[in-house]
């Protein structure tokens, strides 16, 4: 299972965007996951479950060139917000 996402995911990040509703990519994810919902690792099986339920979300990217394969960006801009959250609770928690 993980020579095979590690493969999808080289795939998607050496692709030009350009992808089709043909392309086998999503369908190949999508028996990865479906075998990892038998797996003998607890962990495993339960977070196979949770991505097949959000699988629409998950294999957005494929199919709108758009939308980034992951959300980096997204962590990257609420990061400062996030320090400066921690360090107005650690300056409180001393002032306690």
């Amino acid at each position: 299972m993980l020579v095979e996402l590690t493969e999808l995911i080289h795939t998607l990040a050496t692709s030009d965007g350009e992808q089709d509703e043909s392309d086998s990519h999503p369908a190949r994810l999508y028996k990865v996951y479906r075998l990892a919902t038998v797996a003998e690792h607890t962990k495993l099986k339960a977070l196979a479950k949770e991505i097949l339920t959000d699988w629409d979300a998950v294999v957005a990217c494929f199919y709108h060139a758009q939308l980034p394969p992951t959300n980096n960006e997204a962590e990257r801009a609420l990061r400062h917000a996030v320090i400066a959250r921690r360090i107005s609770e650690l300056a409180h928690q001393k002032k306690v």
